[in-house]
């Protein structure tokens, strides 16, 4: 069977070579005139895979003219993606991505429409490693070689172009070599968890090579997978971003990389590290462990926090921190973000001031380490939720936990809904004044054009240089709620507020636990402090008020049993509205002075106010009488202008004033009639009761 298919294919053979042989010797068809052109594609080459091929092209025309030429890659392993660099040139270059077989071919072409064509053979073969010496200028994609080192790279060369990095891949950097990631390059580097991709020195020591520098790279096809980073930090990645692994640069744009399940480790500075002029982002971040770095584990951008995870580990750094930098002395957050808790307790460390214009959330037991006289301003366009957990308490601090080393939180005109503060912690604040009016406090709710909102629960505020918390006494903000706050060893009052928050203070909350000033301190600097309607409430640790402002009730005021008011000198309480004080024998209200001395306050004066919701019952009045508050100096006046003034007066004890105890206008009137023996007098300079 072999034997009679030879001699069919020889029949065959012969028919066709005789049937070309009969088709030439027509007429019409002669051999085509030589054109005297020529093409010459030079020797066949064999080099290493990674090395730079240059081309040795040429060609011959015999009629002297112009002659283009052409290269092309005409045959290359399967899955090559390698590119001639300036194909017009006879010395073009290009670089082979794959070992194997390539066939270049030259075309050489003449005016006169004449074409010659060479090939050359370029055979690839797979070193033991690549030496990587020149900048990277075409998309380039590196190849696991096989066992041992893949790639060492000699300098600081610059990625211009998109550098692929395939699973398993090793590569050693020269002492003081890496790689700069230009805005024109970009690095993916995506490993498996069988086959990491690992960048490291040649000598395995922190510090012997220089980093990796990301400058204006703002694409997402930048990212770090199953990837270990290692030994890095021989010198400065740039003069802002100091020795690290892996740095953010900056001259145009913010770059952008994906980290996940990454390694960064001993180098001899930063783990990871931002230009604090950089904006730059992680579109992803997750699962990754920065270790045994010499300095702190990251510094990062204000706006790249919100972009991290609690997954990621930090641990044997020099710091065990992620430093919150800022791009200039106040940085604006102007995305909205949410701060992880970071695993093990680790801390935020935030080394700028930070202008909160956006939506931040921070997650139930973060930490917040401040540097010294940093704050932190939620404005009006910006809102803040950090709501913590009995268990997952939220914490600002200072970096040293000494009084007064940072200087606090404040609200100032965020009229937002959102605002939230639950289970946080605030200490070590009041380093200078949060604002002129705020002065030196851990937190507090400043004002410019608009009142603040805030929920504020299980609060803890101590160790302030200052206030434990206050309000700009401009300001209508308002606690939506207000409940099981602690305030202590304050080294002035636990809070400061206007008589326009006394509604919003619950019982629970603890006031007065050693601070500087056991009182809940009441200010306002202006003529006057008009208040609406509420009830002021007895702390139960029997935290007094400290009234240093003339306060006017223009609402319907009700106070609870066993509240006490001690006036500074000179001011006084004003109803205009309805003030409703109805204490208990047990339990009585007290208005008296700061000093206990007749005189040491005004008084209080109704005015021209007749609601039947005026009542003083189980109350006492002592100390008052410095100026004439109404009618007469008194403890208390009845002004009957332009309205009659009605009050039901019982049980009450008018002392110690530096006028009368009671002092009524014309048409104003106190029941019930026998008022004189229903109250006590005593001690009065001028005597107990006026009647105009």
């Amino acid at each position: 069977m072999k034997h009679s298919k030879l001699l069919m294919w020889a029949l065959n053979a012969c028919l066709i070579v005789g049937l070309l042989a009969f088709a030439g010797c027509g007429d019409d068809d002669e051999d085509p005139a030589p054109t005297g052109l020529t093409a010459d594609a030079g020797p066949d080459q064999t080099v290493d895979l990674g090395e730079t091929v240059t081309l040795a092209g040429s060609a011959t025309d015999a009629a002297g003219g112009t002659v283009i030429l052409t290269w092309a890659i005409t045959s290359s392993p399967t899955g090559s993606i390698a590119l001639i660099t300036n194909p017009l040139v006879a010395n073009a270059t290009f670089i082979p991505d794959l070992a194997g077989s390539y066939t270049l071919t030259l075309t050489a072409a003449n005016t006169a429409g004449d074409t010659a064509t060479d090939d050359v053979v370029i055979t690839v073969e797979q070193p033991d490693f690549v030496l990587v010496d020149q900048d990277i200028v075409t998309d380039t994609n590196w190849p696991d070689l096989g066992p041992g080192i893949d790639y060492v790279v000699s300098g600081f060369l610059d990625i211009d172009a998109n550098l692929t990095i395939d699973p398993g891949v090793l590569i050693h950097f020269e002492q003081d070599g890496g790689f700069e990631i230009t805005s024109s390059g970009t690095l993916s580097a995506v490993g498996t968890a069988a086959d990491s991709i690992i960048f490291t020195g040649a000598t395995e020591i922190p510090g012997f090579w220089r980093g990796l520098l990301f400058t204006d790279s703002d694409n997402n096809i930048n990212e770090f997978t199953y990837c270990r980073i290692s030994y890095g930090g021989s010198s400065n990645l740039s003069s802002e971003v100091g020795q690290a692994n892996v740095g953010f640069g900056y001259f145009l744009n913010p770059s952008r990389i994906k980290f996940n399940n990454t390694l960064v480790r001993d180098a001899d500075g930063k783990g990871i590290a931002m230009d604090h002029r950089t904006n730059g982002r992680f579109p992803e971040f997750s699962n990754n462990r920065v270790s045994g770095n010499g300095d702190i584990a990251m510094i990062i951008n204000v706006i790249s926090a919100g972009d991290l995870e609690g997954s990621t580990e930090y641990s044997n750094n020099g710091t065990d921190a992620v430093e919150v930098l800022s791009k200039n002395t106040t940085k604006a957050l102007e995305d909205n973000a949410m701060w992880p808790v970071l695993s093990n307790g680790v801390p935020y460390h935030i080394e700028a001031n930070i202008l909160i214009e956006a939506d931040l959330v921070i997650e139930a037991g973060a930490i917040l380490e401040f540097g010294s006289d940093v704050f932190m301003r939620v404005s009006e366009d910006g809102s803040l939720l950090a709501a913590g957990t009995m268990t997952d308490r939220i914490v600002f601090t200072g970096k040293t936990k000494t009084k007064g080393f940072w200087r606090g939180l404040y609200f100032e005109d965020s009229n937002n809904v959102i605002n939230e503060l639950t289970y946080v912690t605030f200490e070590y604040g009041g380093s200078s004044d949060l604002t002129n009016q705020l002065g030196k406090t851990n937190f507090g709710i400043g004002y410019f054009l608009n009142p603040s909102k805030i929920k504020m629960s299980n609060i803890i505020s101590r160790e302030s240089d200052g206030a434990g918390f206050a309000i700009d006494y401009r300001s209508n903000g308002e606690l939506t709620v207000f409940e099981n706050n602690q305030f202590s060893n304050n080294t002035g009052a636990g809070i400061q507020i206007s008589p326009f928050q006394l509604q919003y203070l619950d019982e629970a909350t603890v006031y007065t636990d050693n601070n500087g000033s056991d009182f809940i301190e009441v200010s306002h600097p202006g003529t006057s402090a008009p208040v609406g309607d509420g009830t002021w409430v007895r702390p139960a640790d029997g935290s007094p008020y400290l009234m240093d402002c003339e306060t006017f009730i223009e609402g319907d005021v009700v106070i609870n049993p066993g509240a006490v008011f001690e006036f500074e000198a000179n001011k006084g309480l004003r109803v205009d509205g309805s003030l409703s004080a109805v204490g208990s024998a047990s339990d009585r209200i007290v208005f008296t002075g700061v000093t206990k001395s007749a005189g040491a306050w005004k008084g209080i004066q109704f005015r021209s106010t007749n609601s039947v919701n005026n009542k003083l019952q189980f109350v006492d009045i002592a100390f008052g009488g410095s100026d004439e508050f109404g009618v007469e100096r008194a403890n208390l006046n009845l002004e009957d202008f332009p309205n009659n003034t009605l009050v039901d007066v019982q049980d009450c004890s008018f002392t110690n004033s530096a006028g009368y105890g009671i002092a009524l206008a014309i048409d104003a009137a106190i029941t019930p009639v026998s008022f004189e023996t229903a109250n006590t007098f005593s001690n009065n300079a001028s005597g107990n009761v006026f009647n105009q």
